[in-house]
């Protein structure tokens, strides 16, 4: 814990790949593609589907985070598809943390979760299953790539929390 501790003050993000044991993570990947997705559209800002939960559901995640960085989190589920994305939110200094549930997603698909910053440097985080990226995006703001045809019926599963 004291190396991605010093990892994240030093670089502001830490990927954790197989993060959670096998078993567990399939428990919870189950779940998490089983809840309640609503459509969220607002054309000039996002289309997307995504799900509220109990954090409760993800205790070994909020654990791990509260034992790292500590504080509040607010979660929310998404489900992408094509033509689902995000526009630039204007969100500047959050720390995030995605945990990824899809399979084989090819980042040429889109659908990947981006931080911009004024002058133009992007932070792009790849898809990777059963991985936890901890982010705290110093002066950039997030988006979410536009999910393209070549994605075809494929979903992309993750959570994207705010560590408040």
């Amino acid at each position: 814990l004291a190396a991605i501790k010093k990892e994240f003050s030093e670089n502001g993000i830490v990927f954790l790949k197989d993060f959670l044991n096998v078993k567990d993570y399939n428990n919870l990947k189950k779940k998490i593609i089983h809840l309640d997705y609503k459509r969220e559209e607002e054309l000039m800002n996002h289309s997307l589907s995504s799900a509220c939960f109990d954090k409760e559901l993800i205790d070994e995640v909020v654990d791990f985070l509260n034992a790292l960085i500590g504080g509040e989190f607010r979660v929310k589920a998404y489900s992408l598809k094509h033509r689902n994305y995000q526009l630039l939110l204007n969100e500047k200094n959050k720390t995030e943390f995605i945990f990824d549930f899809t399979p084989s997603w090819n980042n040429g698909f889109g659908g990947l979760i981006c931080y911009k910053d004024d002058d133009g440097n992007m932070l792009k985080i790849l898809s990777c299953e059963n991985s936890l990226a901890i982010v705290h995006p110093f002066r950039m703001c997030r988006y979410i790539q536009y999910v393209n045809h070549y994605s075809g019926k494929r979903k992309r599963h993750f959570i994207l929390g705010e560590i408040c």
